[in-house]
């Protein structure tokens, strides 16, 4: 699959599109989305964009830019990991799957 690559640049630069408009509309409206609807969408972004970057490594077409995509969608999911699923100091985690009983 040719297209694999720039399908999964497309989607990071959607995501990133998005989470700034949201940023932008929470500046003007006070209205936020919940840590489960930016976490999950941020998950599914990551699984998706990192899938279709290693279909393009694997098709050998556009190596450079299938090395691009793999990479952040994995750091994607590494910041995911990070930010929502870890606690910080004694502070429950925002999304509590690993640590149900810190809630």
């Amino acid at each position: 699959m040719k297209h694999a690559a720039p399908v999964g640049l497309l989607i990071q630069m959607t995501y990133l599109l998005f989470t700034i408009s949201v940023d932008f509309l929470f500046l003007i409206e006070r209205t936020a989305l919940t840590a489960y609807q930016f976490g999950i969408s941020m998950m599914v972004t990551a699984i998706l964009t990192t899938t279709l970057g290693i279909i393009g490594l694997s098709s050998r077409h556009r190596l450079t830019m299938s090395g691009w995509v793999t990479a952040v969608g994995l750091l994607m999911g590494a910041w995911f990991v990070f930010a929502f699923l870890l606690p910080e100091a004694g502070i429950p985690p925002e999304i509590p799957w690993l640590y149900p009983d810190m809630e």
